[in-house]
């Protein structure tokens, strides 16, 4: 029998309520436990501890993040599937003096992460888009996501962006678009987000002026700081995220 530890970053109470909802269907099918947060290793061996109770002696490790490598390196250390210890779980190396304690178990794992680069999720975007949009022709599109910290993390997250970009773009209703752009506000990094959301805020400036602007908030859940960033500028925002 087959468990599934799953790792959502976590948040507000109605965040968190959202995944819960996401998941409660897979219940009736896998034993499932919770570990919110950002590779917490005691949270972790909580979760893998609760399955092994209940006789689960294989885990699929689900990180609920945007992309495959995000925390993939801090949890596939402290999972045991790798010697090499992020020292803050951004880097590091084997032997870190800051290393996450590993877990205590005798089950073996299988993980995968990436909800965004799953092809299904452009047709979230697209419902999305379409609960706005009114006359596609004279309508740019900007998907606004979360963004990373480092130039190469943050070019990866608007090339899957793109990927979307690009199914949607094969719908019809899509395709009389003006325009669907990626962007990020990289919300953690003040230097990279106050150059962000300046980019964000002329694109919308410069788009209004030629026609209606929507916003999709290209999150988990909710569209975070995105209505205070970009206040005053004239667009419409879904904050419902996927």
């Amino acid at each position: 029998e087959i468990g599934v530890v799953i790792m959502p970053h976590g948040s507000t109470q109605p965040w968190n309520d959202a995944v819960e909802t996401t998941i409660k269907p897979l219940r009736s099918k896998y034993p499932i436990e919770m570990a919110y947060g950002m590779g917490d290793p005691y949270i972790i061996q909580d979760a893998v501890s609760r399955l092994e109770q209940r006789g689960i002696r294989r885990i699929v490790f689900v990180r609920m993040y945007a992309l495959d490598h995000q925390m993939k390196p801090i949890t596939d250390y402290i999972l045991g599937l790798s010697d090499r210890s992020p020292a803050d779980g951004h880097g590091g190396g084997h032997g870190s003096a800051n290393a996450p304690p590993q877990v205590r178990t005798a089950a073996l794992f299988s993980t995968f992460g990436g909800y965004e680069q799953n092809p299904e999720i452009a047709l979230v975007l697209h419902k999305r888009i379409a609960e706005l949009s009114k006359d596609p022709a004279n309508e740019t599109v900007l998907l606004l996501a979360h963004g990373e910290g480092t130039d190469e993390g943050n070019a990866q997250w608007i090339s899957v962006m793109n990927q979307n970009i690009d199914r949607l773009r094969q719908d019809p209703h899509c395709a009389q678009l003006k325009a669907i752009k990626a962007l990020t506000v990289r919300e953690d990094w003040p230097k990279e987000r106050e150059k962000a959301v300046a980019a964000v805020r002329a694109t919308i400036e410069e788009a209004s002026k030629q026609g209606r602007v929507l916003v999709i908030a290209n999150r988990l859940y909710g569209s975070g700081p995105y209505k205070k960033m970009l206040k005053g500028l004239n667009f419409e925002l879904s904050e419902r995220g996927l």
